[in-house]
């Protein structure tokens, strides 16, 4: 048996025990990535991404965060139709790692991280027609954790989303 297909193993067990059900997991192993947890309360789409750490190193925070949220925004309300282009997925990837790298939050948690710490992020998106927000958080995790069980992502994701709608309401109208 091949080191790669040990790899696959390991992350599709790491996932289902996870409870996400990724089908053929297309990605490297969760064991070397960041994790991205993509919340659409536009759509209801409930997404995990995986970007590699070594890839994540290569890509530029945005320099203008806003404008790059609105991409990432367009890209998610896709995910459904899209989920299975490998290529869609690719640039996703890309758009969720140049925006986390340009927020506070990534700033934040990479001050507190080790260098090679795998991070764990969660987007939430908020909001109607054009106008959406964009809520980046970062997760807690264990460092041997390759991703966070899918209930505690939803439950930490309601816990941002009460709080963002108390103290900011105009993301949701």
């Amino acid at each position: 048996m091949s080191v790669v297909s040990i790899e696959d193993r390991i992350s599709s067990v790491a996932l289902k025990g996870a409870g996400w059900n990724m089908g053929a997991y297309v990605s490297s192993s969760p064991l070397h990535c960041h994790a991205f947890y993509l919340n659409d309360y536009r759509t209801g789409e409930i997404a995990l991404l995986t970007i590699g750490q070594d890839v994540f190193a290569e890509v530029a925070g945005a320099k203008n965060p806003q404008r790059t949220s609105a991409a990432v925004a367009e890209l998610m309300r896709l995910y459904r139709k899209r989920c299975d282009d490998a290529k869609y997925l690719s640039s996703l990837g890309f758009a969720v790692t140049e925006y986390i790298k340009g927020t506070r939050t990534f700033g934040m948690w990479k001050e507190k991280s080790s260098p090679d710490a795998r991070g764990h992020f969660c987007l939430n998106f908020y909001g109607a027609g054009k106008k959406t927000s964009v809520r980046p958080f970062a997760l807690a995790a264990d460092e041997r954790t390759p991703v966070i069980d899918a209930l505690e992502v939803v439950q930490k994701s309601r816990q941002v989303k009460n709080m963002d709608a108390a103290q900011h309401p105009e993301w949701f109208r």
